[in-house]
């Protein structure tokens, strides 16, 4: 196995430039190129003359699809059943979930006191959803994530005017530690996103630690949870407050056996190296 890598500052245009001469240079010491840079692939496919398979991360838009379609020559992979149904005329020849090292996420049987919001900050990805669900339930949230440039307003005149440093609480962005920390320490972690996310890799991570998911029954949510097991797939912020109130009824050894046996690293490469 073989990795390329190609260091280019300042400029992403550049560095795919970079690291795809690399790339075709390097070609004949690969059996197989597996990639997820996704569309940057597209125009250098042509050039490259082992197998390539690609993992689709992204939400397809339809100027992906339209492109994607362009190139046959591609091995897409869908990371859930519901990117799939939306890759309509792709080359998508399987789909294979995340997998976590498990290892790196233990599992936390006693939670405290508050829920958890934890993503980049951003109008889609469900905040404001997620502070309005715990101001109704009367409960602490804690907010985690990184506020992106883009979105450095929609933070400071729409998020922040509701965190008042008690009940809701932001954090910032989170190393790794302090993400496991927080996702062993919520009681319920919420992810009311407002698109259908393709998978959702902090859904995993917080069961992975034993935390039940209140999440919007949407995308690849159906797939990733047990519904009533592993916490409650809900159609409103309505309904979530609802589902707060029935949360310790979900054991969260529920939670990390249901990833051990779906979402493990292991899991995950033994159907890579089936494809």
């Amino acid at each position: 196995m073989f990795f390329v890598e190609c260091k280019f500052e300042n400029s992403s245009c550049l560095f795919f430039l970079c690291f795809y001469q690399k790339l075709i240079e390097m070609q004949d010491n690969f059996d197989i190129i597996h990639d997820h840079c996704e569309w940057y692939t597209c125009p250098y496919s042509k050039f490259l003359k082992p197998p390539i398979v690609t993992t689709l991360h992204h939400p397809l838009t339809e100027e992906a699809i339209t492109l994607y379609k362009k190139f046959p020559n591609i091995n897409f992979v869908a990371i859930s059943k519901d990117q799939m149904k939306r890759a309509a005329g792709i080359n998508v020849v399987k789909t294979i979930y995340h997998g976590l090292p498990l290892e790196k996420y233990p599992f936390s049987e006693k939670p405290k006191d508050y829920l958890l919001w934890l993503s980049r900050i951003g109008p889609d990805k469900g905040i404001a959803e997620a502070i309005d669900i715990a101001k109704l339930a009367g409960e602490k949230l804690i907010i985690s994530g990184p506020i992106l440039p883009q979105y450095a307003d929609y933070f400071e005149f729409r998020i922040k005017p509701l965190i008042d440093g008690k009940k809701i609480q932001f954090v910032g962005a989170a190393d790794f530690k302090k993400k496991i920390q927080l996702l062993q320490g919520a009681k319920a972690f919420l992810f009311p996103v407002k698109r259908p996310e393709p998978f959702g890799l902090v859904v995993i991570e917080a069961m992975a630690c034993g935390t039940p998911v209140i999440a919007f029954k949407q995308g690849s949510m159906p797939e990733l949870m047990n519904d009533g097991e592993t916490g409650f797939l809900v159609n409103s912020i309505e309904e979530a407050v609802l589902a707060l109130k029935k949360i310790e009824k979900i054991k969260r050894e529920n939670c990390r056996k249901w990833i051990e046996e779906n979402f493990s690293l292991r899991r995950m490469v033994n159907r890579y190296e089936k494809l």
